[in-house]
């Protein structure tokens, strides 16, 4: 099974804060669910997005790369909800 939208959006918000707790505060949800939603994008694509401390997380490098790229993916992604949202409306 691959990974998904809401996955990568808790990713960056462990990337943001610096830790899994802080990105599950940010986001409203338990930090059991950032550390689901993260080892599941690792199990995909076979290498740890994070280095794990006691004090937080910090990118690996390879998990910088990919985040990088994830950022642009949500990006676009919300921003095309946010056109499909006006045209709905009639404005685009």
């Amino acid at each position: 099974m691959g990974f998904e939208f809401q996955d990568l959006r808790a990713a960056l918000a462990a990337l943001d804060q610096g830790s899994f707790r802080q990105a599950a505060s940010a986001l409203g949800v338990r930090p059991g669910t950032i550390t689901f939603n993260i080892r599941r994008i690792e199990r995909t694509i076979g290498f740890s997005l994070f280095v794990r401390r006691r004090d937080g997380v910090s990118p690996t490098p390879d998990g910088l790369s990919f985040l990088e790229n994830a950022r642009l993916v949500v990006e676009d992604m919300e921003a095309l909800g946010s056109r499909s949202e006006a045209m709905r409306r009639g404005k685009g």
